[in-house]
């Protein structure tokens, strides 16, 4: 339309008020719209600056960090919360490299690969590592955010929280402090009900070294002594005092109190462990032990003494449950199998007495017990030990009779042996 109108008004077709009587409309509307924005300025500046407020108020509140990344610029900006942390500006944005420099050194490289997936994947951004504040204590602090921009790195923005997660961290190590307390003292309740079958495993095999002594006396005393006799007590007595040393051995393992330990662990060990060390217990309640493990069952992620107390304490269970049964059918199946999900999976199964349906729910729970001389500790602290390992455990009725507990462990990927 000015084109037009300056093309006319050049050709002395129109002359030029007219021109500026018909831009008249248009510059008066662009002045009332323009009025309008300013006129709406301030009150939109005035809701800005309440909304920082309550944000800055609702963060300082819940104790939150609130930060961001402009990715093309490389510059990090932290709330105040986060600055009386660190040495970084509220006002001044940094680098990034800065920033991490806070982050504890063993978590750094974690922080940086999270980063990493965040930019190149749009994944969401969540990390919990440890930071050094000015004050020199070390802190846990979990960051989470999301990605702006897309794929246009000049346009990228992280925008996030983080919380101080310390004290979090610390009822953490302390509750599993606790656990491990609770199961160093199940472990020696245990070893205390197997007492006099432990001390009957460990009488016989001194009683014969006693005996294989006073014999090679005897034979020491003829003249000239028969070596190959001597030899033969010798050796008897040598495998009598290594049975001795073994079962010492287990039980010492079990009494001591440690930290999880995680290692690659064979099936077929542990229940061989367990089988050994309740065997004056299965002879004595006159129970049969059927183990099942197929071949080729890979390895498992744990630690071998808390996943044999696990099994140690069904396959007591079970043993209670088999009381008042005539001989011959006190069996007890131990089966082991590869389960979906790499899992494998130990499933202890009787024929006793099997578990009331209304108990079920409740068999796990700490303090509950279906023994007269029970704690209620035990089912639930192989629970715990099992889902520490990354686990799960069950127990149902079986519909021939008895019941049935299984359990599941990580096992070790073809990779990772």
């Amino acid at each position: 339309l000015g084109a037009t109108f300056s093309e006319l008004m050049t050709m002395g077709v129109l002359p030029g008020p007219f021109v500026m009587l018909a831009f008249l409309p248009i510059v008066l509307a662009m002045s009332f719209e323009l009025g309008q924005d300013l006129m709406r300025a301030p009150g939109l500046a005035r809701a800005l600056y309440e909304t920082q407020q309550r944000m800055s108020l609702a963060a300082k509140a819940a104790d939150l960090e609130l930060w961001e990344w402009d990715v093309g610029r490389d510059e990090v900006w932290v709330s105040e919360t986060s600055s009386r942390r660190t040495e970084l500006s509220t006002y001044e944005p940094s680098k990034m490299d800065r920033y991490l420099q806070y982050v504890h050194p063993v978590d750094r490289e974690r922080v940086e690969r999270a980063l990493v997936r965040t930019l190149e994947y749009g994944e969401e951004f969540h990390v919990e590592f440890r930071t050094s504040s000015n004050d020199g204590t070390t802190r846990w602090i979990s960051a989470q955010g999301q990605l702006e921009g897309g794929g246009q790195p000049k346009k990228q923005r992280l925008r996030g929280i983080s919380m101080d997660i310390t004290a979090r961290k610390q009822a953490e190590s302390q509750l599993q402090e606790h656990r491990r307390d609770m199961a160093h003292m199940a472990r020696v309740s245990t070893l205390g009900q197997l007492s006099s079958a432990l001390a009957h495993e460990i009488t016989q095999p001194l009683g014969a070294i006693l005996r294989n002594t006073e014999a090679a006396e005897l034979f020491l005393k003829k003249t000239p002594p028969d070596l190959d006799e001597l030899r033969d007590i010798i050796m008897d007595i040598r495998n009598d005092e290594q049975r001795v040393a073994s079962v010492i051995e287990r039980m010492r393992s079990l009494f001591k109190r440690r930290e999880l330990q995680l290692e690659t662990v064979e099936v077929n060990e542990l229940i061989s462990q367990v089988s050994k060390l309740l065997t004056s217990e299965f002879q004595a309640r006159q129970v049969i032990l059927h183990v099942d493990v197929p071949p080729g069952l890979p390895p498992v992620h744990g630690d071998s003494i808390h996943l044999q107390q696990v099994i140690m304490n069904l396959l007591l269970n079970s043993m209670d449950a088999l009381e008042g049964l005539p001989d011959g059918k006190r069996n007890i199946v131990l089966r082991a199998s590869q389960t979906t999900g790499g899992m494998v999976e130990l499933a202890v199964i009787d024929r006793g007495a099997g578990i009331p349906p209304e108990q079920l729910p409740h068999l796990f729970e700490p303090f509950f017990t279906t023994k007269t001389a029970g704690i209620g500790m035990g089912l639930a602290i192989a629970k715990t030990i099992v889902e520490t390992h990354g686990g799960s455990i069950t127990a149902e009725n079986n519909p021939q009779g008895g019941a049935t507990v299984r359990f599941t462990i990580m096992a070790v990927q073809p990779e990772e042996t």
